[in-house]
């Protein structure tokens, strides 16, 4: 009985210790709890803060790709506004010998046009002679038509005289010689004479 009584005693004792000891690990036990749940807060914010400087970091090396890139494209800009200069340099140069060039052909032109001019006056004043030489060739060719047609009808009167003529003569043979001489002396007297005066008239 002693024993268990002993034991008992024991037994309350280390229940005691325990109960002490439970005592004091709550409030440590608590202090772990928050200081667990302030990790974990900082570990997310760790792990967010992490994830915004890889995506910081990726838009610093996209941002750089971009400074190399516009840096590339500068330098060939660069080489390309000094390759114009030069093609300017030698276009302008061109000009100047094509303005020098255009002044020469210019004072050419402007004698070509002078001499173009006396020419076209002299063409001028030879039009007005061959439209008077035309007018007096027209002239000359009217005058022609009237003295062929004159003539036409002086032929035409002849050779009814001549018939007629004939007709006598078949009719009264022995007067024959007289007869002829007058018709001669009447032809004489018909033929169309051609004189200066009536082509000019």
């Amino acid at each position: 009985r002693l024993a268990l009584e002993e034991r008992s005693r024991k037994v309350e004792v280390r229940e005691k210790e325990v109960l002490d000891r439970l005592d004091e690990l709550e409030p440590r036990e608590s202090i772990v709890w928050d200081k667990e749940q302030s990790l974990r807060a900082l570990e997310k914010d760790l792990r967010s803060q992490e994830k915004e400087i890889l995506a910081s970091s990726e838009e610093l090396d996209r941002r750089e790709e971009n400074i190399i890139r516009r840096e590339e494209e500068l330098t060939n800009i660069s080489e390309r506004i000094a390759q114009y200069e030069c093609r300017i340099q030698e276009i302008s140069e061109r000009l100047g010998v094509a303005d020098e060039k255009a002044v020469a052909e210019e004072n050419r032109l402007r004698k070509l046009v002078e001499v173009t001019a006396e020419l076209r006056e002299s063409l001028l004043i030879k039009e007005k002679a061959l439209v008077e030489l035309e007018e007096l060739l027209a002239e000359g060719r009217r005058i022609i038509i009237e003295e062929q047609k004159r003539f036409l009808k002086w032929e035409k009167r002849l050779s009814e005289r001549e018939e007629a003529l004939n007709q006598k003569e078949n009719e009264a043979p022995l007067d024959g010689s007289a007869e002829k001489d007058e018709s001669r002396s009447a032809e004489e007297s018909e033929v169309p004479i051609f004189r200066y005066s009536d082509r000019t008239a």
